[in-house]
């Protein structure tokens, strides 16, 4: 779907704000739905699940600059759901295919074939508008000064969980099983689930646990952990390069030793898996939560 993301949307007008809109309280357990059939709702796929989200705009919140972070505070005060960054970024899992926000379903990640060179928008984004897609599109959304502020909201709380999204190494993955999750896996907490949950949840919940921390707590804790040096490393604010990141995460550690076409589960992932891959999935929350604070330092202003 090649629109002009710069400007605005082309090919689906965007939802104005409304009181459906309004997202439940941050809880540890994903909260993802979709309208059922009796009038209750189903559970979704995880994405990032919601303390991933949460951490993700916490370090954002605490790096932004002070023009952009009172930008952001007053778009949210027209929300008053959303009195806290962190809160407003697991939205876009909450209206996940609700009518008028079909289009962005496939937002949230971007596929591409098992071996590529890197991303290629004409390849991995032409049916669809990407995650790659989306970011730009809603990066151009706040740059709008002729936007009303409600739509300036959506704008925002959409970016704010894409650039999340990108950075979990699933999400630029392989079509033909959906980001792993296809690839049955069970944890100590659930025997039947996939490798795509394991990764968007697993470890941030269990690191959450072993450290007695609440999201915001850990997201204070992350953001002081970033080196000046990473600061100097990770400020390219190219999606396209966050995108072949994940991809070449996806491939060396996502799926090391772990069998494409098994019939049955892959195995049960434990604490040694936990502290395997928690150095990248710390790292990967980092450099999500820093680069939104550039973007949107660029969008806003940083002093």
């Amino acid at each position: 779907m090649a629109v002009g993301l710069s400007v605005g949307m082309t090919s689906a007008r965007m939802p104005a704000f409304t009181e459906n809109d309004r997202a439940p309280a941050l809880a540890v357990e994903s909260r993802l739905f979709e309208p059922g059939s009796n009038g209750r709702r189903a559970r979704l796929r995880p994405l990032w699940w919601e303390p991933g989200h949460a951490l993700v705009c916490e370090i954002a919140w605490r790096e932004l600059g002070p023009r952009a972070r009172e930008a952001v505070r007053d778009l949210l005060t027209i929300d008053s759901a959303y009195e806290q960054f962190g809160t407003s970024c697991y939205w876009a899992d909450v209206i996940r295919g609700e009518p008028g926000f079909e289009v962005f379903t496939p937002s949230h990640y971007v596929n591409l074939p098992s071996g590529a060179a890197g991303f290629d928008a004409s390849r991995d984004c032409l049916a669809t508008l990407c995650v790659v897609e989306a970011i730009e599109l809603f990066a151009g959304r706040l740059r709008d000064p002729t936007l009303p502020p409600e739509e300036k909201l959506v704008a925002l709380k959409f970016l704010g969980h894409f650039v999340g999204d990108i950075h979990q190494p699933l999400h630029a993955g392989y079509a033909e099983d959906q980001g792993g999750n296809d690839i049955r896996a069970c944890t100590p907490e659930d025997d039947d689930t996939n490798l795509h949950a394991v990764w968007d949840g697993f470890v941030v919940n269990r690191r959450l646990a072993e450290l007695g921390l609440d999201w915001k707590s850990y997201g204070a804790r992350l953001h002081a952990d970033i080196h000046p040096v990473e600061r100097a490393l990770w400020r390219d604010l190219d999606p396209r390069v966050w995108a072949e990141e994940s991809y070449a995460l996806m491939e060396d550690e996502a799926y090391e030793d772990i069998d494409r076409k098994a019939e049955a589960a892959v195995g049960c992932f434990d604490e040694e898996f936990v502290v395997r891959h928690v150095e990248t999935t710390e790292r990967r929350l980092k450099q999500a939560g820093f680069r939104l604070a550039a973007l949107l330092d660029d969008i806003f202003g940083s002093s």
